[in-house]
C-alpha cells in the first residue's frame, strides 16, 4: 500500500537525520495550512518573514515551536493528534437524519452580533489614531525640544573653551563667569538627558501603537468580510481635515525688545522659536499652550519652562508681540500691558 505524499517526505527526512525529525516538520506536514493559520492567529504568534495570511504551512509551524512555549506547544500537539486521528468506519444501520440547518432568525442574530462587533473594533480604531496623534504631536515637540537643548549645549561648550583659552589672565571676575557658565552647560546636560530619555519611551509607545493599530485594521477586514452586505453599515464619513494655518505676521514692539533686556542667550532664543513656531502653526501648536488670559484682550504663549510670551491679535490675523517674562513677573506686566 503507498503511503501518502506527506508520510513520504518524512520517512526521507527521518532517514536523512537518523531518526530524527524535528517537530515543526511533522506538524507542517500533517496538520492542514488553514488549522495552523487559525492557531497562530489566535495566539497572536508571527511568522518570521510573512504575513499570517501568506505564510506556508512551514512558517506557521516553525512559529508555533520556536519559542518552546509550553502553551503553544501543548495546542501544537493537540492538532497534530487531531489531524492524525483516524477516520471511524460507518457502519450499516439506520439512517439519520441531517441535522436542521439553522433558522433564519439564528442567522440574522449571528449577523446582528457581528455587525455590533464591527462598530465596537472601528470605536476602538478610531480612539487607537486618535492617540497615534497626540503622540505623534508630542513627540514633535519633544524633538523640537532636544534639538533646541543640543544647540544651548554646543553655544556652552563655546563660551567655555573660549573662557578656558583666556584663564591665564582671567579676572577674579571672569573666573566666576566661567564656572556659571560650567554649572548652566550641567544643567543644560542633565536636562537634554532627561529629555532624551522622555523622547526614547514616546518613541517606544508610538511603535507598540502601531502594532496595535495594524491589528485593529487588520480585525476590522476580517469582520467586514464575515458581515453579511445587508447587515453592514457604513461606516461614518471621515471628518473634513483642518483649514490650513495662514502665516501670521508677528509684530516686535518696543516693549518687547526692552523686555529682553538683560535674559541669558538661551531664553532668547527659546523665545524667538516660540514665536516663529506660533507663526506658523497657529493657536493650536501642543507645546506652545496658547492660552488667553482671563479678563482682558490679552493672550500668552510658552517658550520655556518658566517664560511665557505676552500677545494681543489684530483685527487683520497678525499678532502684536508685547512682552516676554517669567511668571513671577506676569502681574507687573499686565498691570504694564493694560
Amino acid at each position: 500500500m503507498s503511503e501518502s505524499p506527506a508520510v513520504e517526505r518524512l520517512i526521507e527526512k527521518a532517514l536523512a537525520a537518523r531518526g530524527s525529525v524535528p517537530l515543526e516538520s511533522i506538524l507542517a506536514e500533517l496538520v492542514p495550512v488553514p488549522r495552523l493559520r487559525a492557531v497562530v492567529q489566535e495566539r497572536g504568534v508571527s511568522p518570521k518573514g510573512f504575513r499570517v495570511e501568506a505564510a506556508p504551512a512551514a512558517a506557521l509551524a516553525q512559529a508555533l515551536v520556536r519559542d518552546l512555549d509550553p502553551e503553544l506547544l501543548k495546542v501544537a500537539i493537540s492538532e497534530l493528534v487531531a489531524a492524525t486521528k483516524p477516520t471511524p468506519i460507518v457502519r450499516s444501520g439506520p439512517v439519520r437524519k441531517p441535522a436542521a440547518e439553522p433558522t433564519a432568525e439564528a442567522a440574522t442574530k449571528s449577523a446582528d452580533e457581528l455587525a455590533v462587533e464591527l462598530e465596537r473594533a472601528r470605536a476602538h480604531l478610531a480612539a487607537a489614531v486618535a492617540a497615534q496623534q497626540r503622540n505623534e504631536a508630542r513627540g514633535a515637540e519633544l524633538d523640537r525640544r532636544v534639538a533646541q537643548q543640543e544647540q544651548t549645549i554646543a553655544s556652552l561648550r563655546g563660551e567655555l573653551a573660549s573662557s578656558r583659552t583666556r584663564q591665564a589672565d582671567a579676572t577674579p571676575a571672569s573666573r566666576d563667569d566661567q564656572r556659571e557658565t560650567e554649572r548652566r552647560l550641567r544643567a543644560a546636560e542633565s536636562e537634554l538627558e532627561v529629555l532624551a530619555r522622555a523622547e526614547e519611551d514616546y518613541r517606544r509607545r508610538l511603535a507598540e501603537q502601531q502594532t496595535a493599530m495594524r491589528a485593529l485594521e487588520q480585525r476590522n477586514e476580517e469582520l467586514e468580510e464575515m458581515v453579511p452586505k445587508n447587515r453592514r453599515r457604513r461606516p461614518p464619513p471621515p471628518p473634513p481635515p483642518p483649514p490650513a494655518e495662514r502665516f501670521r505676521i508677528p509684530h516686535l514692539t518696543a516693549d518687547f525688545y526692552r523686555s529682553l533686556a538683560g535674559r541669558d542667550q538661551r531664553t532668547i532664543e527659546a523665545t524667538f522659536d516660540a514665536i516663529w513656531r506660533f507663526a506658523t502653526s497657529g493657536y493650536s501648536y501642543p507645546g506652545l499652550e496658547v492660552k488667553q488670559l482671563e479678563g482682558v484682550d490679552l493672550w500668552s504663549m510658552r517658550a520655556g519652562i518658566k517664560v511665557r510670551v505676552y500677545f494681543r491679535p489684530r483685527a487683520d490675523g497678525d499678532v502684536d508681540i508685547l512682552a516676554a517674562g517669567d511668571r513671577e513677573e506676569q502681574d507687573t506686566l499686565l498691570r504694564r500691558l493694560r
